[in-house]
């Protein structure tokens, strides 16, 4: 009894280890470190695979005496192809040690294992696939060297009830990167039109997005106070955006909405309500769309660069195009860029040919939709 109650307590242990593992920098580094101490393992490690990568796509995190950098380096070199290991035909949450995974009870006569795994220390193994129902899957493996014992049974069977929990965790850690990127490709698309975008609670707290891009100076339409709360420049604004927020909590405001942010007519933020089943994350109740007080203009270096290697531009080229896409006359971008009118206007034929166009505004219609205003 007294057994079973301290394998219980150290799977609880390691159990929410597993599950915070999903938030950390390097994840489940800690779950690695404290399993592998409990184990007497040499080598812990955690071989993580995205639904629909090849087999070959896996990402390793490690925790080790050694740096595992050797081990890795040698098994691609010249043991990958050999590897009897049946990792995507294991059984989900099965247990598996030395034995099964060569194929022979007498697997210390096998090649595979005297060339590679006896060399480097690997005789006695743990390993168990975790398979979540959304595709994503995990092999957790540990390791002890050779003139060590086998791992002791209740080890085994601290890994079998760790494996639900980490299928879970797989399926929160998919979810959670599946989220970074959207966010990413969200800030992404937002940045060259100069507009950011942060996630509110009712209090008006940043849960979510870059505060940097806001800024503490309360002449800016759009900045933080010191409480680090938002708020907007203009008074009364500021008075229908804290009503807002409130109705959006009460149900009543359900659709995206613009309101002034300043006093002048075209300082807007959009406030968009959340779906109700994302509002328990944080608090979060809505997300403030704001132009970017210290965002670049499209006409970037970043945005130049990316003209002239979508479309063959060469330097004047691209920044004549971002100039006329800007609206200046062909006169006024000639002055700007210091090229007589008539040195322009070859230029701007030039353009036209290589981007297909033939007058300034379908050259504007195509560069303001252009992918490259995502450089």
């Amino acid at each position: 009894m007294a057994e079973a109650t301290d394998i219980a307590e150290r799977a609880l242990a390691l159990v929410a280890l597993v599950h915070e593992g999903v938030f950390e920098p390097t994840p489940w580094q800690r779950f690695l470190r404290a399993l592998r101490g409990q184990a007497g393992a040499g080598y812990a490690n955690v071989i993580f695979r995205h639904p629909g990568a090849p087999d070959d796509g896996l990402t390793e995190w490690v925790d080790a005496d050694d740096d595992p950098q050797a081990i890795r380096d040698h098994y691609f070199a010249s043991f990958a192809g050999r590897d009897p290991f049946p990792y995507f035909r294991m059984e989900p949450g099965r247990i598996m040690r030395m034995p099964e995974l060569m194929g022979d009870p007498d697997f210390r006569r096998k090649p595979y294992f005297t060339d590679f795994l006896k060399p480097q220390g690997l005789e006695h193994m743990l390993l168990f696939r975790a398979v979540e129902p959304g595709g994503h899957q995990a092999w957790v493996t540990l390791t002890r060297p050779l003139d060590g014992q086998d791992f002791a049974e209740e080890t085994a069977r601290l890994c079998a009830r760790i494996v639900p929990h980490f299928a879970i965790a797989l399926r929160a850690y998919g979810e959670l990167e599946a989220a970074r990127i959207t966010r990413g490709v969200r800030d992404r698309a937002l940045r060259p039109a100069g507009l950011a975008c942060v996630t509110v609670d009712l209090r008006r707290i940043v849960v979510h997005g870059d505060t940097d891009r806001l800024g503490t100076a309360a002449d800016r339409p759009v900045h933080l106070d010191g409480g680090r709360r938002l708020r907007l420049a203009h008074a009364e604004a500021d008075r229908r955006f804290g009503r807002a927020l409130a109705d959006i909590d009460r149900g009543h405001l359900t659709a995206p909405q613009t309101m002034p942010c300043g006093s002048d007519a075209d300082e807007q933020i959009l406030l968009e309500p959340l779906p109700c089943h994302l509002r328990r994350t944080h608090g979060a109740i809505a997300n403030v769309y704001f132009r970017d007080a210290g965002a670049d203009t499209p006409d970037t270096a970043a945005f130049r660069g990316a003209l002239r290697r979508i479309y063959g531009l060469s330097a004047n080229e691209a920044t004549l195009a971002c100039l006329l896409a800007g609206g200046a006359t062909l006169a006024d971008a000639a002055r700007q860029i210091g090229l007589t009118e008539e040195s322009a206007r070859t230029y701007s034929k030039r353009i036209f040919a290589k981007t297909g166009t033939s007058r300034q505004p379908a050259l504007v219609s195509l560069l303001l939709r252009s992918i490259a205003t995502l450089a």
